[in-house]
């Protein structure tokens, strides 16, 4: 009977940081990012109401889900809070994408590469 192939797990984050520290340490560095990006769009003169109102929406329920991310890592026990961020992680990539596009399109070259650094890191 052959050996059962061992789960591979994850020991270091980012090759520098255990993965709780690690986690941690980019969740709030992504809820900043997000913040920034909803300021931008919001105080932002070359920005339409539309434009303003999805990405505060957007910003929002990102941060959130970080939150939860962090929660989850206090708490120790029940994982089921990193869930949402694991599926609007895979959201954000999509539509970030597709945005990045129309605002590349209308000229806005600041906001565009700004939320095609978000993308990427995300």
């Amino acid at each position: 009977m052959p050996l059962p192939i061992p789960i591979p797990r994850l020991s270091r984050f980012c090759v520098c940081l255990d993965v709780h520290t690690g986690v941690k340490y980019f969740s709030i560095g992504l809820s900043i990012l997000w913040i920034l990006y909803a300021l931008q769009a919001l105080l932002g003169k070359d920005s339409s109401q539309g434009n303003s109102i999805w990405a505060t929406i957007w910003c929002i329920l990102n941060v959130a889900a970080y939150v939860l991310v962090i929660v989850a890592l206090r708490m120790n026990k029940n994982k089921m809070f990193i869930i949402p961020a694991l599926a609007i992680s895979v959201f954000d990539v999509v539509v970030a994408i597709i945005q990045v596009l129309i605002l590349f399109l209308t000229l806005h070259w600041i906001s565009a590469i700004f939320l095609l650094m978000i993308a990427g890191i995300t």
